[in-house]
Protein backbone atom coordinates (compact mmCIF):
# COMPACT_ATOMS: atom_id res chain seq x y z
CA UNK A 1 0.00 0.00 0.00
CA UNK A 2 1.05 3.16 -1.04
CA UNK A 3 1.28 6.04 1.78
CA UNK A 4 1.07 9.77 0.50
CA UNK A 5 1.05 12.88 2.95
CA UNK A 6 -1.38 15.34 1.64
CA UNK A 7 -2.25 19.17 3.05
CA UNK A 8 -3.07 22.17 1.46
CA UNK A 9 -3.39 25.17 3.73
CA UNK A 10 -4.31 28.99 2.88
CA UNK A 11 -3.68 32.04 4.62
CA UNK A 12 -7.47 32.08 6.48
CA UNK A 13 -7.29 28.48 7.24
CA UNK A 14 -6.98 27.36 10.83
CA UNK A 15 -9.21 24.20 10.54
CA UNK A 16 -7.11 21.04 10.41
CA UNK A 17 -8.41 17.88 8.93
CA UNK A 18 -7.77 15.35 11.55
CA UNK A 19 -7.51 11.64 11.14
CA UNK A 20 -7.17 9.09 8.09
CA UNK A 21 -8.65 8.95 4.73
CA UNK A 22 -8.86 5.83 2.72
CA UNK A 23 -9.45 6.04 -0.86
CA UNK A 24 -8.47 3.05 -2.32
CA UNK A 25 -5.35 2.10 -2.06
CA UNK A 26 -4.26 5.71 -1.42
CA UNK A 27 -4.09 6.44 2.73
CA UNK A 28 -4.26 10.08 3.30
CA UNK A 29 -2.65 11.46 6.26
CA UNK A 30 -2.32 15.12 7.39
CA UNK A 31 0.93 16.50 8.50
CA UNK A 32 1.89 17.06 12.03
CA UNK A 33 1.83 20.89 11.84
CA UNK A 34 3.29 23.77 14.13
CA UNK A 35 1.08 26.60 14.82
CA UNK A 36 2.49 29.80 13.29
CA UNK A 37 2.86 32.53 15.93
CA UNK A 38 3.49 36.07 15.79
CA UNK A 39 6.75 35.54 18.14
CA UNK A 40 7.48 33.39 14.98
CA UNK A 41 6.33 36.05 12.23
CA UNK A 42 8.52 38.75 14.09
CA UNK A 43 11.39 36.19 14.30
CA UNK A 44 10.82 35.73 10.30
CA UNK A 45 10.21 39.39 9.17
CA UNK A 46 13.29 40.85 10.91
CA UNK A 47 15.47 38.56 9.53
CA UNK A 48 13.95 38.99 6.35
CA UNK A 49 14.55 42.78 6.16
CA UNK A 50 17.79 43.22 8.08
CA UNK A 51 16.68 44.55 11.27
CA UNK A 52 17.11 43.54 14.47
CA UNK A 53 13.88 41.95 16.15
CA UNK A 54 13.61 44.23 19.62
CA UNK A 55 12.49 46.72 16.82
CA UNK A 56 9.10 45.12 15.89
CA UNK A 57 8.00 46.14 19.48
CA UNK A 58 10.11 49.71 19.56
CA UNK A 59 8.70 52.82 20.04
CA UNK A 60 10.39 54.12 16.79
CA UNK A 61 8.86 54.92 13.90
CA UNK A 62 10.81 55.78 10.62
CA UNK A 63 10.01 53.83 7.62
CA UNK A 64 12.84 51.28 7.59
CA UNK A 65 11.68 49.49 11.29
CA UNK A 66 7.69 50.57 10.86
CA UNK A 67 7.58 48.90 7.51
CA UNK A 68 8.68 45.44 8.46
CA UNK A 69 6.86 46.06 11.33
CA UNK A 70 3.48 46.33 9.30
CA UNK A 71 4.02 43.71 6.93
CA UNK A 72 4.52 41.57 10.41
CA UNK A 73 1.66 42.68 11.91
CA UNK A 74 -0.27 42.05 8.37
CA UNK A 75 0.85 38.60 8.61
CA UNK A 76 -0.02 38.07 12.28
CA UNK A 77 -3.26 38.79 11.45
CA UNK A 78 -3.40 36.59 8.01
CA UNK A 79 -1.63 33.35 9.50
CA UNK A 80 -2.91 33.22 13.09
CA UNK A 81 -6.18 32.92 14.68
CA UNK A 82 -5.30 36.05 17.16
CA UNK A 83 -7.27 39.06 17.43
CA UNK A 84 -6.35 42.37 16.71
CA UNK A 85 -5.93 43.47 20.60
CA UNK A 86 -3.67 40.64 20.83
CA UNK A 87 -1.67 41.56 17.68
CA UNK A 88 -1.08 45.13 19.14
CA UNK A 89 -0.08 43.96 22.38
CA UNK A 90 2.55 41.99 21.24
CA UNK A 91 3.95 44.40 19.34
CA UNK A 92 4.67 46.82 22.58
CA UNK A 93 1.46 47.57 23.26
CA UNK A 94 0.19 49.16 20.19
CA UNK A 95 -3.69 49.38 20.16
CA UNK A 96 -5.86 47.46 18.42
CA UNK A 97 -6.59 50.54 15.62
CA UNK A 98 -2.68 50.63 15.03
CA UNK A 99 -2.93 46.79 13.91
CA UNK A 100 -5.88 47.70 11.57
CA UNK A 101 -4.00 51.09 10.39
CA UNK A 102 -0.64 48.13 9.25
CA UNK A 103 -3.10 45.82 7.89
CA UNK A 104 -4.61 48.12 5.83
CA UNK A 105 -1.99 50.05 4.72
CA UNK A 106 0.47 47.01 3.83
CA UNK A 107 -2.99 46.12 1.41
CA UNK A 108 -2.79 49.68 -0.12
CA UNK A 109 0.52 49.24 -0.79
CA UNK A 110 0.69 45.69 -2.06
CA UNK A 111 -1.26 46.99 -5.14
CA UNK A 112 1.14 49.54 -6.04
CA UNK A 113 5.02 48.01 -5.14
CA UNK A 114 5.81 44.83 -6.59
CA UNK A 115 9.03 45.03 -4.53
CA UNK A 116 6.67 44.98 -1.55
CA UNK A 117 4.32 42.44 -2.79
CA UNK A 118 7.06 39.92 -3.38
CA UNK A 119 8.48 40.35 -0.18
CA UNK A 120 4.84 39.27 1.47
CA UNK A 121 4.51 36.71 -0.84
CA UNK A 122 7.76 35.20 -0.11
CA UNK A 123 6.99 35.54 3.75
CA UNK A 124 4.11 34.12 3.91
CA UNK A 125 5.06 31.09 2.06
CA UNK A 126 7.82 31.01 4.02
CA UNK A 127 6.33 30.95 7.09
CA UNK A 128 3.45 28.25 6.17
CA UNK A 129 6.32 25.99 5.14
CA UNK A 130 7.59 26.14 8.65
CA UNK A 131 4.14 25.48 9.82
CA UNK A 132 4.27 22.18 7.91
CA UNK A 133 7.70 21.38 9.36
CA UNK A 134 9.12 22.15 5.92
CA UNK A 135 11.95 24.26 7.80
CA UNK A 136 14.14 23.49 10.68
Amino acid sequence: MNVYTVTTFGPREYLQHIGRINVGELTYTPVKTRAVTIAGIQQGVALWFGIPLAEMTSDRRSREVARPRQVAMYLSKLLTPRSLPEIGRVFGGRDHTTVIHAIRQIDRLQKTDPKLRQDVVHLTRLLSQARRGGLA
